[in-house]
């Protein structure tokens, strides 16, 4: 969306963020500091089963990750358009990507108590989702340098 004219003043004023827009962020953040209380508490609950203690030597990433996503989403309440939104998507997938290769890494899981050994599938699953989330971080990249103008 253009900026606005202001008659008075002659001064281009960017658009607002949309009530809508501007909720779903709200809502966003809401969801990610639950997550981030969740995860936090996942290792004392025991729960899921077949999560180890070496989640813990995961747990500092996925938390700057979840307060990044936090702080990203109480901005974009403020000025959700342009350039600056595609940067705070940058911020977010790298966080993403960190946490996937991360948790690749460390493999915090044991399938050993279930029928089936898990292991290999969420193995791909994760290599999966770090291909996938690289990939988007290249185009994201490429709108921040060509994209959309400051809005």
């Amino acid at each position: 969306m253009p900026a606005v004219l202001d008659t008075e003043r002659r001064v281009a004023t960017p658009p607002r963020p949309t009530a809508p827009s501007r909720f779903g962020h709200l809502l966003a953040a809401e969801v990610d500091a639950i997550l981030l209380w969740v995860s936090h508490q996942l290792l004392d609950w025991g729960w899921p089963a077949f999560l180890t203690d070496d989640f813990a030597s995961v747990l500092g990433l996925v938390t700057a990750a979840l307060v990044a996503s936090i702080v990203v989403n109480l901005a974009l309440v403020f000025h959700d358009r342009g350039r600056f939104e595609v940067a705070t998507e940058l911020v977010t997938t790298a966080f993403g990507l960190a946490v996937g290769l991360r948790l690749l890494e460390v493999f915090p899981f044991d399938f050993a108590g279930y029928a089936n050994d898990w292991s290999g599938a969420v193995h791909g699953v994760l290599v999966l989702l770090i291909g996938v989330t690289g990939l988007a971080m290249v185009v994201t990249l490429v709108r921040l340098v060509v994209g959309p103008g400051d809005d």
